[in-house]
C-alpha cells in the first residue's frame, strides 16, 4: 500500500507525489462518523423487561454503559457496577458480552454498539438487523442466561400494553401465553404432569 505523506497544499500524496486531493478525501469510507461511546454490558428486570418484538415475548434489554465513574465502574474494574446492577434486581449479561457487544473505530476513539446493528460508512446511520436479534434474544431463556416471564410479569406486560392502547394481536400474544401459564400451573396444582 502506498505511504501519504502532506503536500504543500496540504492534500496528501502518494510516496511518488500522486495528488490525492483534500485530507477530507483522504479519510478511509469504511469508518462511520457516530461519536465515540463506551463499552455497555445488557441488563433486563426480571419483573418489567419483557415485550412484543416480531410476534413473540422477547426480552426487553437495557444497556448500561461501563465507562470509568459511570455506574460505579471505575478506570481498572467494571466489577463494582455489575454488583450495583444485581443490587438493583437486574438479571447482568456480563458473561457473555462477545456475544452481542462490537467495537468499532471512529474519529476520536471507538464506538461499542450491538452485533445486529451495521454501521453506515461515513454517516451517523445504521441498519438493524432485527431478525438476528430476534432470533438470539429467542435464545437467552433456552440456554439459561435469562428465567421465562412469570405469570405476574405477563400479567403486568399485558396491563402496560392495554393502557398504552397496543394493537389487539399484540395484546393477543400476551394473553396466549397467559392462557399457557394458566393451564401449566392448573397441571402443576393437580399433580398432572403434561
Amino acid at each position: 500500500m502506498a505511504r501519504l505523506k502532506e503536500s504543500a497544499g496540504n492534500a496528501p500524496t502518494t510516496a511518488g507525489g500522486v495528488n490525492l486531493g483534500s485530507t477530507e478525501a483522504a479519510k478511509p469510507a469504511s469508518i462511520s462518523t457516530r461519536i465515540p461511546t463506551a463499552p455497555f454490558v445488557l441488563t433486563q428486570h426480571p419483573q418489567l423487561g419483557w415485550y412484543v418484538f416480531e410476534g413473540k415475548i422477547r426480552p426487553d434489554l437495557r444497556r448500561k454503559a461501563l465507562d470509568p465513574g459511570t455506574n460505579g465502574a471505575t478506570l481498572h474494574s467494571k466489577a463494582a457496577a455489575l454488583v450495583a446492577f444485581r443490587e438493583k434486581g437486574l438479571s447482568v449479561l456480563d458473561n457473555i458480552t462477545a456475544e452481542y457487544l462490537v467495537r468499532s473505530e471512529v474519529p476520536g476513539g471507538a464506538h461499542h454498539h450491538f452485533r445486529w446493528e451495521r454501521l453506515i460508512p461515513g454517516t451517523t446511520a445504521s441498519r438493524p438487523d432485527l431478525d438476528g436479534y430476534g432470533a438470539w434474544l429467542d435464545t437467552l431463556v433456552a440456554r439459561g442466561h435469562l428465567r421465562p416471564p412469570t405469570p405476574d410479569a405477563l400479567y403486568g406486560l399485558l396491563g402496560k400494553l392495554q393502557r398504552e392502547n397496543a394493537k389487539p394481536e399484540v395484546i393477543a400474544v400476551v394473553e396466549a401465553a397467559l392462557a399457557e401459564a394458566d393451564v401449566q400451573a392448573l397441571a402443576v396444582g393437580d399433580g398432572v404432569t403434561l
